[in-house]
């Protein structure tokens, strides 16, 4: 496996640990923990930050893969999904 495979494969295990984060912070709540959310923050931005970089490495590096034409695609809707359907388990 590749590094850009490497990395969009970083991006679909990030979701989850994005969402116990958000999760977590209890935004629009009384007991709303502003580490947590800022810690799901970063780890939204790392994702959304290495969405540009595998694409970038694979064409440079020609490192364009099956597997990465068709994961590439589907790892930032997956976190997209997670925000949106998750959104009224994490944000009141």
């Amino acid at each position: 496996m590749n590094l850009p495979n490497k990395l969009t494969m970083m991006r679909v295990v990030l979701v989850p640990v994005f969402m116990v984060f958000a999760a977590l912070a209890q935004y629009g709540t009384a007991d709303f923990n502003a580490t947590f959310s800022l810690v799901a923050g970063i780890i939204f931005t790392v994702a959304s930050i290495t969405d540009f970089l595998d694409g970038y490495i694979a064409r440079k590096n020609h490192l364009v893969t099956d597997f990465g034409k068709f994961m590439d695609p589907l790892a930032p809707l997956f976190i997209w999904w997670w925000m949106v359907s998750a959104r009224p388990l994490c944000w009141p």
